[in-house]
């Protein structure tokens, strides 16, 4: 037991939530219980965790998480390890709390340097309905940003993972690509300080033209040539474009 790692968890001590005091000194080393110097509260080495008066084995708790974590019904974590189904409820209810928690303290905090996020939705079928479940990792270094969950694939929840996503960002320069949903772009541009204008404050140099989205580059990206040799309405647009950049860069 090493009292320096502990801190105090009564919400009414100065001394809460800080580490490193000298204040936590060891209650019991049997039942493994701390007490603050401060505010003389004892409390358990599990306090404010998932398994805080948990009263199965600790080794049978990680099992079940790990099956649920990865998909296992709990049906079967309750007939396999004969728990009730309601423990096994109210474990992955604390277990979410406190996972949100930590995301939120350890990620959420604006100190993630992302670069490349990659955003998804994906529906879940329930009794009579769906929801729908919109999701962003790090693509870089593959970090689960989070998920908002919603009845319908609309603006409020591309908005809501947008700012999310932006929450764990500490540069607002992202790149995000999506599965094509339109509206994954404008909720990223509406939280997003525009890219042109970060670069600008900056100091960078900026093109000030630019490329419009034509389905013509599409169909030359099928057809394996170059936009102007497509038949396309827009093929000639898109290529004047291309002309304009290259123009302004080299003078």
């Amino acid at each position: 037991m090493d009292p320096q790692s502990q801190f105090c968890h009564n919400t009414e001590c100065p001394a809460r939530g800080k580490r490193g005091l000298g204040n936590i000194g060891i209650h019991s080393r049997r039942e493994r219980r701390y007490y603050c110097k401060v505010c003389s509260k004892p409390f358990a080495a599990t306090a404010d965790t998932p398994l805080s008066r948990l009263h199965k084995p600790v080794d049978t708790y990680f099992l079940v998480m790990v099956l649920l974590s990865h998909g296992c019904p709990p049906q079967a974590c309750v007939a396999a390890f004969g728990l009730d189904e309601r423990t096994v409820s109210a474990w992955m209810e604390k277990a979410g709390s406190h996972c949100e928690a930590v995301h939120k303290h350890v990620v959420a905090e604006g100190k993630v340097e992302l670069k490349h996020v990659q955003a998804d939705e994906l529906w879940v079928k329930l009794v009579g309905r769906k929801v729908w479940m919109a999701m962003a990792v790090c693509a870089t270094s593959r970090l689960w940003l989070g998920g908002v969950v919603s009845r319908h694939r609309d603006k409020q929840l591309v908005n809501a993972l947008a700012r999310l996503v932006r929450a764990c960002a500490s540069s607002p320069c992202v790149l995000i690509c999506t599965d094509g949903l339109s509206r994954h772009r404008r909720g990223g541009n509406r939280l997003m300080p525009p890219v042109r204008h970060s670069l600008s404050i900056a100091g960078l140099p900026v093109i000030r033209t630019g490329v419009r989205r034509l389905v013509a580059f599409q169909n030359a990206a099928h057809a394996g040539g170059l936009v102007y040799e497509v038949s396309d309405p827009q093929a000639k647009d898109g290529w004047q474009d291309y002309r304009a950049v290259g123009e302004e860069m080299i003078g």
